[in-house]
């Protein structure tokens, strides 16, 4: 079983948690510096990622490409912190509008493996 996977089936399991909260915060603090630096930000974030899908019905796509299509193409601002999108990740996979479906490498992290998500059917 992959770490997705074991992560998935084992919320609570040792270490998980304490790391889920750390991360809950650093996206809370991302996304609120984003939303004072430039007013609504994060709606219109959320707005930008549901334009990219319609854009590009049925593509998979890592955080980064939405990020990068809505600040060329949609003209959003760049955030002060490029961590604010992970709070409008969550927000919309938790939402069910996104969903999880794999994992490929991302030029903005060196080349680490980021999750790749589509539009939820």
């Amino acid at each position: 079983m992959d770490l997705w996977a074991y992560r998935e089936s084992n919320p609570d399991a040792p270490g998980f948690r304490d790391a889920a909260e750390r991360r809950d915060a650093g996206i809370e603090a991302a996304e609120a510096g984003a939303n004072r630096h430039d007013e609504n930000w994060s709606d219109l974030a959320l707005h930008a990622l549901k334009s990219f899908m319609a854009e590009f019905p049925g593509r998979r796509f890592l955080c980064e490409e939405v990020r990068e299509w809505a600040e060329a193409a949609v003209g959003l601002p760049t955030p002060p912190n490029q961590k604010a999108w992970g709070g409008i990740i969550q927000r919309a996979s938790r939402a069910r509008l996104i969903e999880k479906v794999g994992a490929r490498e991302a030029k903005s992290s060196n080349l680490s493996l980021k999750p790749e998500w589509r539009q939820a059917a």
